[in-house]
């Protein structure tokens, strides 16, 4: 019933913001991708990874959508729980274009951001067989 809920609100949001991509919709529209993301189901936080963060991070200025990003991908990393890294996973491969621009993994003068080593490390110690697709990502 509940990811019913976030699915229905998904839907719609996804539909507003390819007709009115800025304002006050957007900024609601990444408070509840926040409260979801960042939530404990992750069912949840898979639908919103789907149906509403695409369209958002579209509707979003680069910059501002890798911050906001880093900050899900870690909190979740902070949860520690195999789905809570899983998810943070996925939103790590389904966004590392943003992503990896923000980190700035490939510097060479230290000055990266902390997040993106952290999603790495937990991915390549996930089990071999559990989200194995996810751990080979994790790699990009």
């Amino acid at each position: 019933e509940v990811v019913e809920g976030a699915t229905a609100y998904c839907r719609a949001a996804e539909a507003l913001l390819a007709r009115y991509p800025g304002g006050a919709l957007r900024s609601e529209a990444w408070a509840a991708a926040e409260a979801i993301s960042t939530g404990v189901d992750s069912a949840e936080r898979r639908v919103c990874a789907q149906l509403l963060l695409p369209p958002l991070v579209r509707a979003t200025d680069d910059a501002e959508a890798a911050r906001r990003l880093s900050g899900f991908v870690g909190a979740l990393l902070d949860g520690g729980s195999r789905a809570d890294i899983a998810d943070a996973l996925a939103l790590g491969v389904a966004f590392h274009g943003p992503l990896l621009a923000l980190w700035r993994l490939g510097s060479l003068t230290g000055e990266h951001d902390g997040t993106g080593e952290r999603l790495i490390e937990c991915g390549l110690r996930f089990g071999l067989k559990e989200n194995a697709s996810l751990r080979r990502q994790a790699r990009f």
